[in-house]
């Protein structure tokens, strides 16, 4: 029961996972496809260990349950606590009962350990390893009898007849070698043949098993031929095959070559996807010559005598001589005192020079490792921070296992950079060009790897697709890539002190520099067209569409921006480098162009509608000019049929001017601050009079007084006056305000008396009436005997003023008497 709920678990959560994407409508094609895949591939093979299970309890009593129990407690123990994954414990099981295994993991996450995890449940057994490098093999050796496994390394360099004779004496449970040592060497090749050796063999394993299709054809073809070694065996021996990178076609052609079966075999893909490594592409300005491209490597120092901080990194590049120079550059880039810690491994280094370095660089010591393929694969290294690929390898597979050695310690942050040479895109010009011909580059590089290197969209995307990921994916713990990272943030620094970006970009353009309405569809049309037409042409062949040559957010932004100049100002705007380094150009002109044409247009727009306007303006006012010239024909003749009045004489007779008394500018004053029911009235400077012989021109005294404090709703209009011959005895005419005013008198002196018979005072109020007349000296300000003005009760009836008030009409002979 135990040995078959793994399966069911995996089955349920892929069963979720399926509903959930069909629930909310997942527009991921490529994602459910991998789903349906990986569900089909777990049923199946869940089937097939199940039988080999009921195969054994026929055959011999087995029991998966105290089998499984005892390997997970020996790993427990032989681990310091640390317990199996539930996909190891199934690997070394289906191993124990006979059945092929193949296993693709990312590097560190624990593949090594079902190498040796059946002896577990059969100690009297022996497990081969067959390791490509001398130097993995020594690692793993050293890694297995520190869990208390007797291990040996067999190869050129450590053969001996002493370790044939421990093995043939079966001191060691583990024994790692290489193909050349199985095939090509004689006596060991014979020991592993004979029959009484074979017996006690329970499982040949091939670690990296990649390399059975990267190297069997030329560079080591004893890879191609490992599938022989079956026949050094019985046939209920099983082989295991392991590697990080084996997308399906690979994985097929290992298959053949190992002479597996897929009805009989038992597989488990986990993906090779690494949460804590960010991935980014960085051009090159050259090739070989551009060894700059290394700076951001080093930080940027002021200092020659302080020890500066390094991340631990390792530097891949594919010439020897190259990385000599590499090593001098990198090294004039660091203080003298820490030149030391950059070291340069590849083959033709000693065998002590080799485990020098390496023990060095594991320590610590040594924090930069140019390096060859010698140390890229297998070796245990948990603390490396950064990788780096100078120049593109062959393949994205070689690409992903080099880059696979940083971050072994899922604690750490890592990041691995792909420096790419310019010929990668730099396209060869054909003598007679054909639209429908493949675009041929200077530099060949595998579909895959371009493919990933020139995506717009998250490279992790790109490797699932590629390596058929599981479809289980852990978030990534930091950064994701430079992609991602660019559509958050278009103006960071991916790498320290190179950046992918100019800044250019940096403050904001004015509204001019910007395409709008009409002129932004047209920039708009004009790129999808052009996106449409490159897809279909050119990357006719890319597994990705028109979008990740330029996303939609990234077109739109391309689009409206009239003020991107160069190639630098659109990686700005958010366009991957790859794409903005090979179109960027064409693209700028051809906008340049359309925005040419456009402003044409819109300036002979401009200019018709001036005109036009011009034409109306012109018509609108000669026909003005001809309605006036009738309308004034009409009033003349009008004039001329209207019967003509006798004049009058304008002069009157015995009639004399009326004096009237003008203030001077020296006693005027302007207006003060409005009146209110508590102001003190003072006296003004001379201004016209009405004569009291007018009393119908004042309202009520309760009414007028009542109006200044409380205007009324209907606005008071007071009786027109016409002046007057009357000539006041103080000289000044009627005349009529619409407003009453108190104004600030002149300051006078104190204490000097003022006369009474004084000039009159005007009143002012927002009641639409006006009074002016002489005030008594009872109201003139500093007068003793002054008096407040207060308002009437709105329900006064009479005449009848209180003690205080300013009675009307007023009796002016009396005032000045």
């Amino acid at each position: 029961m135990e040995s078959r709920r793994p399966a069911r678990l995996l089955l349920v959560l892929l069963s979720w996972i399926t509903f959930l994407l069909l629930l909310y409508h997942i527009p991921m094609p490529a994602v459910q496809s991998r789903l349906d895949s990986h569900l089909r591939d777990a049923q199946k093979f869940g089937k097939i260990l199940e039988k080999a299970r009921t195969d054994a309890l026929k055959s011999r009593g087995y029991s998966a349950a105290p089998t499984r129990a005892r390997i997970r407690n020996e790993f427990t123990a032989r681990n310091n606590g640390m317990l199996a994954h539930e996909w190891q414990v199934n690997i070394a099981e289906a191993l124990h009962l006979g059945l092929d295994c193949s296993l693709i993991a990312g590097t560190g996450a624990g593949k090594t350990m079902p190498f040796v995890m059946p002896l577990f449940a059969d100690p009297d057994k022996v497990v081969i390893v067959i390791s490509p490098l001398n130097a993995l093999e020594v690692d793993q050796a050293s890694r297995f009898r520190k869990m208390g496994l007797s291990a040996v390394a067999v190869n050129g360099d450590t053969y001996s007849p002493d370790i044939h004779k421990e093995i043939e004496q079966s001191k060691h449970r583990v024994i790692i070698t290489s193909p050349d040592m199985c095939l090509q060497h004689d006596k060991f090749r014979q020991l592993l043949s004979a029959p009484a050796f074979a017996k006690q063999v329970a499982a040949f394993v091939i670690d990296e098993a990649h390399c059975i299709s990267q190297w069997g054809d030329n560079f080591r073809p004893e890879y191609s031929q490992l599938g022989t070694l079956r026949a050094f065996v019985p046939l209920h021996v099983p082989f295991l095959f392991a590697s990080a990178t084996l997308p399906p076609l690979v994985l097929a052609e290992v298959r053949k070559s190992l002479h597996f079966s897929t009805d009989t075999s038992y597989h488990v893909n986990l993906g090779n996807d690494r949460p804590n490594i960010a991935w980014f592409v960085q051009h090159m300005n050259g090739a070989k010559s551009d060894l700059d491209a290394l700076n951001f490597i080093v930080p940027p120092h002021d200092s020659e005598d302080v020890d500066i901080p390094i991340e631990q990194s390792m530097v891949f590049i594919d010439d020897i001589n190259l990385g000599m120079e590499a090593l001098e550059h990198v090294r004039d880039l660091l203080p003298p005192r820490m030149r030391g810690a950059v070291a340069l491994y590849h083959s033709r280094r000693s065998k002590r020079s080799k485990r020098i370095i390496m023990e060095k660089f594991r320590a610590g010591e040594i924090k930069i490792l140019l390096t060859t393929e010698a140390a890229g694969m297998g070796c245990d290294l948990s603390h490396i921070q950064l990788v780096v690929q100078f120049m593109v390898p062959d393949s994205l597979s070689i690409w992903m296992q080099r880059a696979g050695r940083a971050g072994r310690n899922f604690f750490i942050a890592a990041r691995a950079v792909l420096l790419v040479q310019p010929s990668v895109f730099k396209e060869v010009k054909s003598k007679n060009p054909n639209p429908a011909d493949e675009v041929t580059f200077q530099k060949s590089v595998e579909d895959a790897l371009r493919t990933w290197i020139e995506t717009e969209e998250c490279r992790r995307d790109v490797a699932d697709n590629y390596f058929d990921n599981g479809i289980i994916r852990i978030s990534p713990t930091g950064t994701c890539c430079d992609n991602c990272l660019r559509k958050l943030n278009p103006d960071h620094a991916l790498l320290g002190g190179r950046s992918m970006t100019t800044s250019s970009t940096d403050s904001p353009s004015p509204p001019s520099q910007y395409r709008r309405e009409q002129h932004l569809k047209g920039a708009r049309d004009l790129l999808t067209g052009w996106r449409a037409d490159k897809c279909a042409t050119i990357y006719r062949r890319r597994p990705w569409g028109p979008k990740a040559l330029m996303p939609d957010e990234i077109l739109t932004k391309i689009a409206m921006r009239a003020h991107l100049k160069s190639t630098p100002d659109l990686i700005g705007a958010g366009w991957g480098p790859t794409h903005a380094a090979r179109h960027g150009e064409e693209v700028l002109s051809m906008l340049a162009d359309f925005d040419a044409k456009y402003r044409r247009a819109r300036a002979d727009e401009i200019r018709r509608r001036a005109e036009a306007k011009k034409a109306a303006t012109a018509q609108r006012k000669q026909l003005a000019k001809e309605q006036k010239a009738i309308e004034r024909a009409e009033k003349l003749k009008n004039r001329a049929a209207a019967p003509k009045k006798p004049r009058k004489s304008r002069a009157k007779a015995n009639s004399t001017p009326t004096p009237v008394l003008q203030p001077s500018a020296s006693n005027f004053q302007p207006p003060s601050t409005p009146f209110h029911a508590h102001s003190v009235l003072p006296y003004t400077t001379p201004f016209p009079s009405f004569s009291p012989s007018l009393p119908e021109y004042f309202p009520e005294p309760s009414q007028l007084l009542h109006s200044i404090i409380h205007p009324p709703p209907t606005p008071f209009t007071p009786t027109p006056i016409t002046p007057n011959p009357f000539v006041h005895m103080h000289g000044m005419p009627p005349i009529h305000h619409s407003r009453l005013r108190f104004e600030t008198p002149t300051p006078n002196t104190a204490g000097t008396p003022i006369q009474t018979g004084l000039p009159p005072v005007r009143w002012e109020h927002v009641a639409p009436t006006s009074f002016y007349g002489p005030l008594p000296p009872a109201f003139i300000p500093g007068h003793p005997s002054r008096i407040p003005l207060t308002p009437l009760s709105s329900n006064t009836q009479d005449n009848s003023q209180p003690s205080g008030h300013f009675n009307f009409p007023i009796d002016y002979d009396t005032l000045f008497q």
